[in-house]
């Protein structure tokens, strides 16, 4: 299982993009993904080059989990299959946020 954290602060480990600190994922200078799973659509590495606004509006199937962020828009796109089987947490506390699909990253950080 591969691990991703997301946060608007730096922790340990973590890189910069946008107003974002990352661990885990794939990033370019313009957007992060994380994809967990597999959906039947498209494959990984296919869902990771599709633009985030486009992967909003889609309708996928599988057992999957997306987080997604653009640095343009400065927004978070969290994207799991219907029935939630691969967890992301977030934590959400005096202006501090984490995303992560590690409920020990969050506590940890």
């Amino acid at each position: 299982m591969n691990f991703v954290t997301i946060s608007n602060r730096k922790f340990a480990g973590s890189q910069r993009l946008g107003a974002i600190y990352f661990k885990g994922g794939t990033a370019s200078t313009s957007q992060f993904t994380f994809i967990d799973g597999e959906c039947v659509e498209f494959t990984n590495d296919e869902m990771s080059r599709i633009p985030m606004n486009r992967i909003r509006s889609l309708s996928l199937s599988g057992i999957y989990s997306y987080i997604g962020y653009d640095v343009e828009s400065n927004s978070i796109l969290i994207k799991n299959d219907r029935i939630g089987r691969i967890p992301i947490f977030v934590f959400h506390k005096s202006g501090v946020f984490i995303i992560s699909n590690s409920i020990w990253e969050i506590i940890l950080n």
